[in-house]
């Protein structure tokens, strides 16, 4: 009976100096604790001991003292075979290690918690580590794996009837399958929070769960019921007064309002939970606000800041050891650089971002620069690259179980072969991104992929099916408050009304379309529709009406610093002002437009601009200038032919703008009395555009070709292919590493040149086709078994 006062008296002592330590009173502590230090005189006495000192030492914030006092208090409770209470030692040490940023150890030390309460059965113990587990995970980025703890930890604060437990196990399993994408599952978590929340009268929790849902709405493309719930949610923290869940609600507002293109607002909601977080001295809230308010920078084209947001982001990242989310904003950093034309650095920076968070395991932040990889590649016509990238984003996405990754990446996926011409491989990917979107909920996504397959529509020139899609996505986006996007399908429709003859119609959606982007405050939308206007009258015949509006696009852009708008507003004045008659001027603007799209590397852009100033050329009668322009245009054209030899895309790749060349160069030639080269560069167009059909099948053999030589030719066509994955190479179960494959190819184009060499006469004009140079048709119908 003694002894168990004893015992009693002394754990009466060390609770006691822990509420002081707890209260500041470190003196009369660090007092109490030696005192009990010297009357613990067995094993386990000793064990709770040194377990208060890990206590009351992590009170002082000397984290070292505490680890070590922890541990020996872990030790001490399993030499007695106290297995509970070595349980909430090793706790403890593992919140000490997760406070430290050392998340991998924490995890260990949990686990370890884990196993005790386990053997001791005690449920809640059980539980609570396991959300503790959850919890690492999710700082981890292993999302999956903390859902599936989380939901054992839910089974036994179930079991042991912590109803208050259960609530939090609720909220954490909204949130991780929220990150997930899993917003179906998000939502059954939420509700089933939202009513335990009722039950026990909590209005602190039953605001958190409005929250959540007002993510969850904006997640789906709702941002209007988004709008409205943080309202809702906002109102009812007032009242309970939790200043942290309220900064998180202004960030949420902000967020909705930028998704709403009301960038202004968002701006200013972003900066008052900046300034919230700063006083709760929360580093991790500050970093998220100034990486969204970068976010509403960049769309607004103010990239300095955008730029010193991320930076800003960066250091608090830092701050706080995070190096996944560090490298997240690296990605940022990455995208302002791309819009600055910076295109190496930018794909520098993406690539220190994927390594670094293939590092770290964040398998959705992979996904996410690889992303940003395949636009790069997209934007500069490396198409196979593209697709590449986006095929392992889509693994990533799949792999977490990413719904909405794995639609957009499809989505993305559809661009590259639309931008093909694969019109049915796009309208493919278009209706499964479509069919996912419309599995989440997520109506944007769904006006999205209708305006997508209208621009496809249009390109075939279906015009009323494009219209249509248009008008479909166009009121999805206006259901759900888009108005960016409602504006940017209005230029699309406005596009398709044109070419229906109706340029009254298009000039009033345009006029719709300019009003939403004032109302947003989107300048670049703005200057966008104004150069569209500018055109628009330039098929009218009102030349100097167009000028002013593609001078006012262009100070919009130069305002903004937005190199790729101010080219292309340059050379729509180009046009414009030569139509007036005032060529000097616009050899003036064309020259301008020209070196940007060099600086850009935009081989596109530098081939139309060098047509346009041909054009102006001929219109002066400065034939030889005329002639040097289109020259130099269609060898740019044909470099980036070059990059798709035995890419499934050339068919299409001499389309109607690019076939215009050589007909404008045929025709200057004839003019000049050079019928001969006139005919050579037909046959060369034409030779091209015939090889483009050729190569969707297999060629024939040339009559007189001995079969082995043609086996061997095509055998190493084909070879060549599949190593440039153009027939599923991407589908081998084992590829080569880059570099062996690169070795391979070369070597195998070293064989084909070979046998090239040593070509019968009577194949010639095959190989003469193959090789894009000028063709006799007479010579092919001879040469090819057909």
């Amino acid at each position: 009976m003694a002894e168990e006062q004893s015992r009693d008296e002394l754990m009466a002592h060390l609770q006691l100096a822990y509420a002081l330590a707890q209260d500041g009173d470190l003196e009369r502590a660090q007092a109490i604790m030696e005192l009990c230090t010297a009357a613990a005189d067995d094993l386990a006495a000793q064990a709770h001991v040194a377990f208060y000192q890990g206590l009351v030492a992590r009170e002082m914030d000397d984290l070292a003292a505490a680890a070590v006092f922890l541990a020996e208090a872990q030790v001490g409770y399993e030499t007695v075979s106290d297995r509970y209470q070595a349980g909430v030692a090793a706790s403890y040490r593992g919140r000490l290690a997760a406070d430290a940023g050392r998340l991998n150890l924490a995890l260990e030390h949990h686990y370890v918690a884990f196993q005790h309460f386990l053997v001791a059965a005690d449920l809640m113990g059980i539980g609570n580590e396991l959300a503790r587990m959850g919890v690492v995970l999710r700082q981890l980025y292993r999302y999956q794996e903390a859902l599936d703890f989380f939901r054992q930890a839910l089974e036994a604060h179930q079991a042991a009837g912590h109803w208050r437990s259960v609530l939090v196990d609720r909220f954490n399993l909204a949130s991780t399958a929220q990150d997930l994408g899993q917003r179906p599952l998000a939502q059954e978590h939420v509700e089933a929070a939202r009513t335990l929340a009722r039950q026990l009268d909590d209005p602190l929790n039953l605001s958190r769960a409005d929250y959540l849902l007002a993510g969850l709405a904006a997640d789906e493309g709702n941002p209007t019921e988004a709008l409205e719930r943080y309202v809702q949610a906002w109102h009812q923290v007032q009242d309970v007064g939790d200043a942290k869940l309220l900064a998180d609600i202004n960030l949420g507002m902000g967020l909705t309002r930028y998704a709403l293109g009301e960038l202004a607002a968002a701006g200013e909601i972003l900066a008052d939970a900046l300034e919230r977080y700063i006083h709760l001295e929360d580093v991790e809230g500050q970093a998220v606000a100034f990486s969204n308010l970068g976010l509403v920078h960049l769309a607004n084209g103010n990239l300095e800041k955008a730029g010193q947001c991320f930076a800003a982001a960066i250091e608090y990242q830092q701050k706080r050891g995070d190096a996944v989310e560090v490298a997240r904003q690296q990605g940022n950093l990455g995208l302002v650089l791309r819009t600055r034309g910076k295109w190496l650095e930018a794909e520098q920076m993406h690539r220190q971002a994927l390594r670094l968070l293939t590092e770290a395991g964040d398998t959705a932040g992979q996904a996410t620069q690889r992303v940003n990889l395949a636009s790069l590649a997209y934007l500069h016509g490396r198409f196979p690259e593209a697709e590449r990238e986006y095929q392992k984003a889509l693994s990533l996405y799949t792999a977490v179980d990413h719904r909405q990754g794995q639609a957009d990446v499809l989505s993305n996926l559809g661009n590259i072969a639309h931008a093909q011409s694969q019109w049915e491989k796009a309208l493919s990917y278009y209706q499964e991104a479509l069919k996912r979107y419309r599995q989440i909920g997520h109506r944007r996504g769904e006006a999205g992929l209708l305006a997508n397959i209208g621009v496809i529509y249009r390109e075939l020139g279906r015009w009323p099916e494009a219209i249509h899609h248009y008008e479909q996505a166009t009121v999805l986006y206006r259901e759900t408050v888009d108005w960016p996007g409602e504006a940017a399908t209005l230029n699309n429709l406005a596009l398709a009304r044109r070419l229906t003859g109706d340029v009254n119609g298009a000039v009033q959606v345009l006029e719709r379309a300019r009003n939403l982007y004032e109302e947003i405050g989107d300048r670049r939308g703005q200057a966008a529709i104004l150069d569209n206007v500018g055109l628009l009258h330039q098929e009218a015949g009102a030349a100097a009406t167009a000028v002013g509006y593609h001078q006012q696009a262009l100070a919009i852009y130069r305002q903004l610093e937005f190199q790729a708008g101010i080219m292309t507003s340059l050379g729509n004045l180009g046009r414009a002002v030569a139509a007036w008659g005032k060529y000097q001027t616009a050899h003036h603007y064309l020259q301008q437009a020209i070196a940007l799209a060099r600086e850009l590397n935009d081989g596109d852009a530098q081939a139309r601009l060098l047509v346009v100033r041909g054009d102006l050329y001929r219109r002066q009668q400065k034939w030889s200038d005329a002639h040097a322009n289109y020259e130099a245009a269609l060898t740019l054209i044909e470099e980036q032919r070059l990059t798709l030899t035995f890419r499934p895309h050339r068919e299409s790749f001499l389309g109607h703008e690019r076939q215009s060349v050589y007909i404008r160069l045929a025709t200057l030639l004839v003019q000049a009395g050079a019928v001969q080269s006139a005919w050579q560069v037909c046959e060369q167009s034409r030779a091209r555009t015939f090889l483009e059909q050729l190569g969707q099948s297999h060629i024939p053999l040339p009559a007189g070709v001995e079969r082995e030589w043609w086996e061997s030719i095509q055998s190493a066509l084909s070879q060549i292919r599949v190593l440039s994955d153009e027939e599923g190479y991407s589908k081998i179960q084992t590829p080569l590493p880059e570099y062996q494959n690169q070795m391979l190819l070369a070597a195998t184009q070293r064989r084909l040149a070979a046998i090239l060499d040593d070509a019968p006469t009577s194949a010639m004009s095959w190989i003469d086709l193959l090789q894009g140079n000028p063709v006799s048709y007479d010579d092919l119908r001879k040469c090819l078994s057909m």
